[in-house]
């Protein structure tokens, strides 16, 4: 499937370009981010940390067993995926769940009328996981646009950094863009940010 910027995309940053070619092996993502339910058994097995409590935090707000979790920390939502066997998805992995073959800007394609139906930005904090069966992309996959930004795979193994994409219920819908994203320090965690896995197909 093709990466970078698409031809006459003028807001394109250095670091998308040339547009190129990508292939990557099978994989499996998680359909959703990863609850706060989901988080929970790792944390009673001893394998997770508890998450931040803060203000708009799901952690320790009753009810919210399906949102997804937040207030994680990379290496919180590295350790997660460990235990189920599985691994965050690096950049490539992500989008191509996210936008599938296309150059279509959002998962559903290019209706950005429906946005704010379709996903979770500007409000007024997360929503329930596949809330919004009208934002799902091609393969399924819910909320890659807004509900919690997610941690991904750094690119270079020694960095102090990872990526954090697709936006939040906290940002303005411009946040889900294949040029922007950022860069955050892995012990960051704050309200804004969650994860979901993926695993690789045995040949």
């Amino acid at each position: 499937f093709w990466m970078g910027c698409a031809p006459g995309d003028r807001w394109c940053g250095d670091d998308e370009k040339p547009r190129h070619q990508v292939h990557l092996d099978a994989f499996y993502i998680d359909r959703t981010e990863v609850t706060v339910g989901q988080y929970r058994g790792c944390v009673s097995a001893g394998r997770c940390t508890e998450p931040r409590t803060d203000s708009h935090c799901n952690w320790s707000e009753s009810g919210r067993e399906q949102h997804p979790i937040n207030g994680v920390s990379w290496h919180q939502a590295n350790a997660y995926c460990s235990w189920e066997g599985k691994r965050l998805p690096t950049k490539a992995q992500w989008w191509r769940a996210a936008l599938g073959d296309g150059d279509d800007p959002y998962p559903w394609g290019t209706d950005s009328q429906t946005l704010r139906m379709r996903a979770n930005f500007e409000a007024t904090g997360t929503r329930e996981v596949e809330y919004s069966p009208a934002g799902v992309s091609e393969f399924g996959v819910f909320e890659m646009a807004g509900n919690a930004r997610e941690w991904l795979r750094p690119e270079q193994e020694e960095t102090m950094q990872a990526p954090s994409v697709g936006g939040s219920w906290q940002d303005p819908e411009y946040t889900f863009s294949t040029e922007w994203r950022e860069a955050l320090p892995l012990g960051f965690a704050n309200e804004t940010t969650g994860f979901r896995c993926i695993r690789h197909v045995e040949p």
